[in-house]
C-alpha cells in the first residue's frame, strides 16, 4: 500500500463526505513543496461511475464533497505542476455516507514515484 488510510464516520446533516490528506504524516506546506506535489486530484466514485471529482491545491490537504446518500469510494492521487501524477492512486473502500463523514489518507515519503 502506497497510502495509508484512516476512516471514521461522524456527525449529521447533509450528506457531506470530507476527503483530507496529509504528506509524510504531516499537513506542513512544506511537505508538498519538497516532495513537488502541486495538487491532489480526488475522484468519487458511486456504483454508477464518476460522482464527482476536484483538483486542489496539495497544500489545503482537504476539500468537502456534497452527496445524495448512497455508497462512494473515494480515489485520491498528488500531481506535479504540470499536473502529472507523482504518486500511485490510493482508492478507498465503498463506504456508505448518508449525514457527513471523512476520509484521512497519508502519503509517506516512500509512496512517491
Amino acid at each position: 500500500c502506497l497510502a495509508e488510510l484512516d476512516h471514521t464516520g461522524h456527525g449529521s446533516g447533509d450528506a457531506l463526505l470530507t476527503v483530507e490528506w496529509s504528506v509524510n504524516r504531516t499537513t506542513d506546506a512544506y511537505e508538498c513543496d519538497y516532495f513537488g506535489a502541486r495538487y491532489a486530484a480526488i475522484t468519487i466514485h458511486s456504483r454508477y461511475g464518476i460522482e464527482d471529482e476536484q483538483e486542489v491545491a496539495c497544500e489545503s490537504f482537504g476539500t468537502d464533497f456534497y452527496l445524495v446518500p448512497d455508497r462512494y469510494s473515494v480515489e485520491i492521487v498528488l500531481l506535479d505542476r504540470s499536473h502529472r501524477e507523482i504518486t500511485e492512486a490510493v482508492e478507498t473502500d465503498a463506504r456508505y455516507v448518508e449525514d457527513s463523514d471523512y476520509v484521512v489518507i497519508d502519503f509517506p515519503a516512500d509512496s512517491f514515484l
